[in-house]
Order: structure tokens, then C-alpha cells, then sequence
């Protein structure tokens, strides 16, 4: 008993933790983006699907075993329970490798599939085997129940604060990065053409960005970076300009093709938010 409980509970600490790992500090780390979204997806459906299943179970185990207490006749339906939370976690498992794919590639999705299948395999395996496998399974339905509640709710909770917490830190480390374009000005009288490179040397001591980026707009600059939104649907784009007069752009394709004029009008973004720090902004793209 207190070994499943403290199993339930590192299960669910090491699944917030990827949940938020793309804002932490650390080293870039090219796959937290997408390990930290499937795990969201695989919450919220799991949520959906899953919970049901795993609270008529956890109520249908309680009433089993005050029957036997009682000793009364009581029958055993966790082998049903337990197919059809593997059938329903076909969609959870689904919906983490789709996004897997979109944000990573084909690598990590067939990793998540597999450790996926290595559980359902695992579940089936005890279904079938009388009395003592369906014994094994004794503490799923509180899995079920609690893992993806959880991992929704501290999302829900606390991801705005670490979005900003970490779109902070991210700026505080452009800062050097900033410094040093200035000082190539003084020293050559006018910003540089490019900088761009092989190796980022200023990192953003965010796991979940991966470098600064610059270009010339006219007789001043911008710098900026891509951020990991809070929300699902949005990418969001930080950006710094001395004169406060940067502009993001959802495609290149359009800046090369398009006048200046249409250019301004479909930009992309569906807000701009100021970020508390002097000449910084959040572009918002759906």
C-alpha cells in the first residue's frame, strides 16, 4: 500500500516537472517543448477518458472489498475495468505522439508509443491472469483517477506564473547579449549587418529557448526569441527594440514577397503585450 502511494506520488512529481520543464532554468534541451506538450495532451485526455474509468472502478473496488469484509459474495469486474482503460488510452497515447511529431519528430513519438505499449502490454498480461493479476491491478483505478487531474490542474495553476517567470530570466540574460551590440556601434559607428553563427556564446539559461536572434530594421535593431506560450494554440514571439519599434512576422515568405505597405497588414500576430521590461514586447501568433 504505502509503496503505491509513493510510487503514485513520484509519478506525478516527475510528470509536473515535465510539464514545466521548458521554463525551467538549465541548458537548452531541443526536445522539452515537445515532451512538456504531450504530456499536457495526454492530461487533458486522459482527463476526459480515462478519470470516468478509473472513479467507477475505484468506487466498484471499494464496494468489492467492504462486501468481502462483510463476507458477502462480491464480483470481481476489475479484468472489464482494466481493457477498457486500455482501449481508451489508445486516444490518450494518440493524442501525445501526434503532438510528439509536430513538435519533435518521429523519434520521441515512437519512444512515448512504445513505453505506452510496454504498459498496456503489461495491464493486459495481469487481466488475464486469474485472481493475481487482477490483484496487480489493485491500485490503477487510482492512478486513473488522480494522475490526470492532477497534472491538469497544476497546469492550469500555476502555468502563467512559470511562463513569466521564465520570459524574465530570458530577458535578464539578453542583457549582455544587448551590451555588446551597443559597444560594436561605438566602436564602428553603426550596428552589425548579421550575427549570425554556427555557436550561440549567450545563452538563455532557459531550458526551452534555444538563442537570441538578430537582425537590422533600418538605422536601429531588433533582438528576440522564440518563447514557449502558456497556451496550446499560440506561438509567442519576444522582441527587443531600443525605439520601441520592432514588428514580428509569422512568414518569411511574406517579407520577401510582399510591398511594405501589405506587409504591415498581415503580419500575423493577433496581439502585442508589453512585458514590464523597457523596450521588450510579446508578439502572439495563432
Amino acid at each position: 500500500m504505502t509503496k503505491s502511494i509513493l510510487l503514485l506520488c513520484l509519478v506525478v512529481v516527475l510528470a509536473v516537472l515535465v510539464v514545466f520543464y521548458p521554463f525551467l532554468p538549465g541548458q537548452y534541451d531541443a526536445s522539452a517543448v515537445a515532451l512538456s506538450m504531450s504530456t499536457q495532451v495526454a492530461g487533458w485526455i486522459g482527463l476526459v477518458l480515462l478519470t470516468p474509468i478509473g472513479m467507477v472502478w475505484l468506487v466498484h473496488e471499494l464496494r468489492r472489498r467492504a462486501a468481502l469484509v462483510r463476507r458477502e459474495p462480491a464480483t470481481d469486474r476489475g479484468r472489464a475495468f482494466a481493457i477498457a482503460a486500455c482501449v481508451a488510452s489508445v486516444a490518450v497515447a494518440g493524442g501525445a505522439a501526434a503532438i510528439a511529431v509536430e513538435e519533435s519528430g518521429f523519434a520521441l513519438a515512437i519512444i512515448l508509443l512504445s513505453l505506452w505499449g510496454a504498459i498496456v502490454a503489461r495491464c493486459l498480461r495481469s487481466t488475464r491472469a486469474g485472481d493475481g493479476g487482477t490483484q496487480r491491478l489493485r491500485f490503477v483505478p487510482l492512478y486513473l483517477t488522480l494522475l490526470p487531474g492532477l497534472i491538469v490542474l497544476v497546469r492550469v495553476a500555476f502555468v502563467e506564473q512559470a511562463a513569466q517567470w521564465s520570459r524574465n530570466r530570458v530577458i535578464a540574460a539578453c542583457e549582455s547579449y544587448i551590451a555588446d551590440i551597443e559597444a560594436y556601434r561605438v566602436a564602428h559607428g553603426r550596428y552589425p549587418d548579421s550575427v549570425a553563427s554556427l555557436n550561440p556564446d549567450y545563452p538563455t539559461r532557459t531550458v526551452g529557448v534555444d538563442r537570441f536572434r538578430y537582425e537590422p530594421a533600418g538605422d536601429t535593431y531588433n533582438v528576440w526569441f522564440e518563447h514557449v506560450s502558456p497556451r496550446f494554440d499560440v506561438n509567442e514571439i519576444v522582441m527587443f527594440n531600443p525605439r520601441d519599434e520592432q514588428q514580428a512576422t509569422s512568414h518569411d515568405a511574406d517579407i520577401l514577397q510582399f510591398s511594405l505597405e501589405r506587409l504591415n497588414q498581415t503580419r500575423g500576430y493577433f496581439a502585442v503585450h508589453e512585458t514590464g521590461t523597457p523596450h521588450w514586447k510579446v508578439f502572439l501568433f495563432d
